[in-house]
């Protein structure tokens, strides 16, 4: 993980990179396209809330919540990171979760 600091309308923040390892290769592969919101597992704050630094595996995809905005508040999102196809997607939600029930 490559940490540089920088700073906009919400707060401090780092740069990312996120890297895949391949058993067959065995060699590191950098995943080059990355959406915006995945800044916020790199808060401080995130891994202090319960078990949300660990990520769950179902279907090929690791899924992780993730806060909709850096406060952390009730609404979050499910984004996963699909193996097969090594790209990021965001898991779409019941209409219930409007409701903050998630």
């Amino acid at each position: 993980l490559n940490k540089s600091d920088y700073k906009d309308d919400e707060g401090i923040f780092y740069d990312y990179e996120f890297k895949v390892y391949s058993l067959k290769n065995d060699s590191w592969r950098k995943i080059t396209k990355l959406p915006h919101y995945l800044r916020f597992m790199y808060q401080f704050f995130y891994h202090l809330m319960h078990r949300r630094g660990y990520g769950v595996l179902a279907g090929r995809v690791l899924h992780w919540v993730m806060p909709l905005r850096i406060q952390l508040g009730p609404r979050n999102r499910i984004v996963g990171f699909d193996l097969g196809n090594e790209e990021f997607i965001e898991v779409s939600q019941p209409e219930c979760a409007n409701k903050n029930y998630l």
